[in-house]
């Protein structure tokens, strides 16, 4: 939660949300903040995702006109049916503005960095900002100019273990190809905006 002046840090799990309002108004009242807002970060299975964004707007909302961020780790749903299904109980409980869908992966330190990186690597940006047709930009001694074909490959250094479960629900393939590695190649390959540093395209790319 976010009060004036001071910003208080609270985990717990999704049985907790009475607790956790009741925490934070006897906190405000006895250190005589106001409120302006909660936070909450949702790193749990999907199928929990309707029935905690329901306890938060019953039991957690903020006191008025405090405002709410409920965050959802991806993935959300299993497929496009369980997928539209959550969202709308979602949307049922929670209005547009205080619901966002996040893949942590695209706060490590080194995706972060990948729009620096190509901003001041010469290299990277003469190589992306070459044509996607090869065969029709050859150089004078008749080389290619272009980018045949782009290539991801991920390696980890930890096993599956203790993720069996929730990789045997939703699959290894959605969770690290269609999220990871697609997001990966879209910022590396998507328009930079050199004024601002950041990605032209970065929400249609993302």
């Amino acid at each position: 939660m976010l009060l004036n002046a001071a910003c208080v840090c609270v985990v717990g799990g999704v049985n907790s949300f009475s607790a956790l309002d009741e925490f934070v108004r006897r906190w405000s009242h006895a250190t005589r903040r106001t409120e302006l807002g909660r936070a909450f970060f949702l790193a749990i299975t999907p199928w929990a995702f309707a029935a905690s964004a329901r306890a938060i707007h019953e039991v957690a909302r903020p006191p008025t006109p405090g405002w709410l961020r409920v965050v959802f780790e991806k993935p959300f749903g299993g497929d496009v049916q369980s997928a539209s299904k959550l969202a709308a109980e979602v949307s049922g409980v929670l209005a547009p503005g205080e619901s966002f869908l996040v893949d942590h992966y695209l706060g490590k330190g080194s995706v972060r960095a990948i729009a620096e990186f190509r901003r001041v690597n010469v290299e990277a940006q003469t190589l992306l900002g070459r044509s996607w047709h090869p065969l029709r930009s050859v150089d004078s001694r008749g080389s290619s100019l272009g980018i045949e074909r782009v290539e991801a490959a991920m390696a980890e250094s930890v096993d599956c273990a203790g993720r069996t479960r929730f990789y045997d629900d939703y699959g290894v393939v959605r969770d690290v190809m269609q999220n990871h590695v697609s997001q990966m190649m879209a910022l590396t390959l998507c328009g930079l905006d050199g004024t601002s540093r950041r990605w032209s395209a970065c929400s249609a790319c993302v």
